[in-house]
């Protein structure tokens, strides 16, 4: 598997020292969802991820999940149905 940069993925380097949580707001996005998760976890300041599972049926919250599971910053928040993006 390959590791995306900082450059690769558009991450500012400037915020080293500081902590941000992000939040993926997701519903059936397939493989760019584990893809966006990589990019934004290779920062060294991102403190958090939260993705909002919107009731996908592609698995990809799943796979995302297990893929970070030692991951301690990663957490997943699953809705039984979509709620939206607002």
């Amino acid at each position: 598997m390959a590791t995306a940069s900082l450059h690769d993925c558009g991450i500012l380097t400037g915020m080293d020292r500081t902590s941000v949580s992000v939040l993926i707001v997701a519903a059936d996005s397939g493989r760019s969802l584990a893809e966006c998760v990589r990019c934004a976890l290779a920062s060294s300041a991102v403190g958090e991820l939260l993705l909002l599972d919107n009731a996908s049926r592609d698995g990809m919250p799943d796979a995302v999940e297990g893929e970070h599971a030692g991951d301690l910053r990663v957490r997943v928040i699953r809705h039984d149905r979509n709620l939206g993006f607002g």
